[in-house]
């Protein structure tokens, strides 16, 4: 019996030490975990710049943060080439003119692109957008047209997304909390075409589109990216990620034709 008491004497301090430790292993564990999470790295996709895919048809235009030029890069990923250059905004013309706040980009249906300077007007109450400029460029020629102001149709443009393709396929994008998924639903029933995780503060994805040739998927996570719905899908980066932060949500900082308007002569 006094052995028993003993044992037990002895084995009650030992068993609350232990919990404790293990509620700070536990704890410490979860810490571990949360802090792993916050500093996940973002997920890494082939770049079609460095292995391109001829398969792969149509042209991107997009927007380059860091040059402030919106250049044109074969779906493929070659060639690419600048198609229009922003000036930087003076602080004085910012305080003046507005602050710029994006280019809209488009593609005409004669496969011009349509650039269209966006200012916030009034900074200081309830943001308003209105078009600074717009040129449109010929990328066959190089050519530029100004557009005149009384020209422009002042709303901000609606870039549908298309989601559903002429055999009924949709697409499904769910991005929250770091973690990114996109699915294609069919008739036969559904499919992941992409499942990524990232930083949970930043990380997250635009809703997946069809191209215009329903051929392949895009989506953005600063990079473009190209999700070729095979089975099994396959996701690559088609631009570099955007560095800064230049650009207002509605507005298209890239574009697709089904056009394939760049040929290695035309470097």
């Amino acid at each position: 019996m006094g052995d028993t008491a003993t044992r037990s004497r002895r084995w009650v301090p030992w068993a609350l030490g232990g919990g404790a430790l293990l509620i700070v292993l536990v704890a410490a564990g979860a810490g571990a975990v949360i802090f792993a999470s916050l500093f996940r790295a973002d997920p890494e996709f082939v770049s079609l710049a460095l292995v391109p895919d001829p398969s792969l048809s149509g042209t991107v235009a997009y927007f380059d943060d860091e040059s402030l030029c919106v250049r044109v890069v074969a779906a493929a990923g070659q060639p690419n080439r600048e198609a229009y250059c922003l000036e930087d905004q003076a602080p004085s013309d910012a305080e003046k003119e507005g602050k710029d706040v994006g280019v809209d980009i488009e593609w005409l249906p004669d496969d011009r692109l349509q650039l269209t300077l966006y200012r916030m007007i009034a900074p200081s109450g309830a943001p308003e957008f209105e078009p600074a400029w717009r040129r449109i460029v010929d990328i066959r020629t190089g050519e530029v047209e100004e557009v005149l102001p009384a020209d422009f149709v002042d709303a901000v443009p609606d870039h549908p997304c298309v989601t559903t393709n002429p055999a009924g396929e949709r697409i499904v994008t769910e991005s929250d909390s770091g973690h990114a998924v996109v699915t294609l639903v069919t008739s036969a029933g559904e499919r992941t075409l992409l499942d990524v995780r990232g930083n949970p503060e930043t990380y997250r994805i635009a809703d997946a589109c069809w191209s215009p040739h329903y051929e392949w998927i895009a989506t953005n996570d600063t990079r473009m990216l190209v999700i070729t719905p095979g089975d099994p899908s396959v996701t690559r980066a088609l631009t570099p990620p955007m560095t800064t932060f230049y650009g207002y949500d509605a507005l298209a900082w890239y574009a697709i034709t089904d056009a394939s308007l760049l040929t290695e002569s035309a470097e």
